[in-house]
């Protein structure tokens, strides 16, 4: 018995108003973010290469310090997620810094507009992931992965277009996705599509246990570490659209596969399937890159790439389940764990300096070292967290509710009971929400059924376990047959 699986029905029944500018507008967003970090569209300028300090460089410190005052101030974070009351500001405010903010850097090269320019992107950044995490922590587990990961994939593709393009054009294609992202926030916040749960409380504590807290910083820390690992080859990497293509080409196969498997190879719409295959491929990534040669070697970054942005998903979706089981205003949990994982890249810039700068008088190699820690510390922890079971399951503010494993006595009688009154499986998951008081709306919308069905399979329910009393009668019933 599994509780709201998608199948290729369901999931073109999903694919449906909000939920469509929704995936359109994590589309936008990824091919942004993506064309921030590895493409020449916006910045040819390597981020330890050049005029120090580099333009990408400047936007990952402003953006640590935009999500800090996000995560630390419960206004400015009920601000961002206020919805339509801010909407017409918010959405000024990224799609000017959006454009004008790639357009200073390309056409200026003074440090004071740099910085200007850094600014804004980072702004913009910032708005958009605070915005995009209130609305899709929002909607249901199963929901949520739907639109990340098809957002994601579809911003692959998106990013792949647009790295094609000549420039100047190119340029103001990619400076324009923050307001086509947030034009899509925009309609998938007024599409009639119901939502179960909305989240506005302060945080009060830091959000994240030290196991995933810990990852995020080391996801992080290793992903900028990656990035400079061949430094006499990343001035050449940078400047040219084929590295960024073979990179975000493996994001979106390792996406497609681990969405799959998420979705339907596991009986269960579960996110902590995403951690382990992450883990492994960014690990195994960093223990042949010391062996590779030089055609091999992008290929090992590609695949830790992939990565990292398939863990960097799975974040994502488990910061929807954090604001909803604690009752946190989704915007600061998103800038507390966005802040992490900025942090980290920081910490790892720093490592990076470090470790190039005494190559020359120690013995000491940067390929080596960090396969050897990255393989060990990235195995380990994420071998561990993978054990925090609460963070795979739909909340209980959603509805949700144990899986068969976690609760087998529970499964056990439901299964007894659908076996005695001869319920077919729909009707068994039918049954198992009215026992925990859900309504009829809500069986629609997580079954992706029309009303009529959820009243039908009800209604042969009721006549199946001869109920005549209602809600009440059904449970007394259940009840009545689990002390048998």
């Amino acid at each position: 018995m599994t509780m709201g699986l998608p199948t290729t029905g369901r999931i073109k029944k999903m694919l449906r108003g909000a939920r469509v500018y929704a995936l359109f507008g994590v589309a936008s967003l990824s091919a942004w973010l993506l064309l921030l970090a590895v493409s020449p569209v916006f910045s040819r300028t390597p981020t330890l290469a050049g005029e120090f300090p580099s333009w990408r460089l400047l936007v990952c410190v402003v953006t640590a310090c935009a999500f800090a005052v996000v995560a630390t101030s419960s206004r400015v974070g009920q601000w961002v997620s206020s919805g339509r009351t801010h909407f017409f500001a918010i959405a000024a405010c990224c799609g000017a810094c959006g454009l004008f903010g790639v357009l200073i850097i390309e056409f200026s090269q003074s440090l004071a507009l740099g910085v200007v320019s850094s600014a804004m992107t980072a702004v913009t950044l910032v708005l958009l992931c605070c915005v995009w995490t209130c609305r899709i922590s929002s909607v249901m587990l199963r929901d949520r992965v739907l639109i990340l990961a098809g957002g994601v994939m579809a911003g692959c593709v998106v990013y792949s277009i647009v790295a094609l393009i000549p420039q100047p054009f190119a340029l103001f294609v990619g400076g324009c996705l923050p307001a086509t992202s947030i034009a899509f926030a925009f309609a998938a916040d007024s599409a009639d599509a119901p939502r179960g749960y909305s989240s506005q409380g302060g945080v009060s504590v830091f959000p994240f246990e030290v196991e995933l807290a810990s990852s995020a910083i080391l996801f992080g820390v290793l992903f900028v570490l990656c990035g400079h690992a061949f430094p006499d080859r990343e001035a050449q990497w940078v400047s040219a659209v084929a590295p960024g293509m073979i990179h975000v080409a493996a994001l979106f196969v390792l996406e497609v596969i681990i969405t799959l498997v998420m979705m339907f190879g596991s009986g269960r719409t579960n996110p902590l399937i995403a951690v382990r295959p992450s883990a492994i491929v960014v690990a195994v990534s960093l223990l042949l890159l010391p062996f590779a040669s030089e055609i091999w070697r992008m290929g090992c970054l590609a695949l830790a790439f992939a990565g990292f942005g398939s863990f960097m998903v799975y974040f994502v979706i488990v910061m929807g389940n954090i604001s909803q089981e604690r009752g946190a205003n989704a915007s600061q949990v998103c800038a507390w764990g966005m802040l992490l994982v900025v942090a980290g890249a920081l910490i790892g810039e720093v490592l990076s300096v470090v470790l190039l700068a005494i190559r020359p008088i120690m013995p000491i190699d940067y390929v080596s070292a960090l396969s050897i820690c990255g393989l060990f510390v990235m195995v380990v922890m994420q071998w561990g967290m993978a054990k925090r079971y609460d963070l795979a399951h739909e909340t209980r503010e959603m509805g949700g509710h144990y899986f068969l494993d976690e609760r087998p006595a529970e499964a056990l009688k439901f299964q007894e009971i659908a076996r005695h009154f001869s319920l077919s499986p729909r009707e068994t998951e039918v049954l198992v929400m009215l026992a925990k008081g859900r309504s009829i709306p809500y069986i629609c919308e997580a079954l992706c059924i029309s009303k009529s069905t959820a009243q039908t399979h009800v209604r042969h329910i009721y006549d199946k376990m001869e109920v005549s009393e209602g809600r009440q009668g059904l449970i007394d019933a259940i009840e009545q047959f689990g002390a048998q």
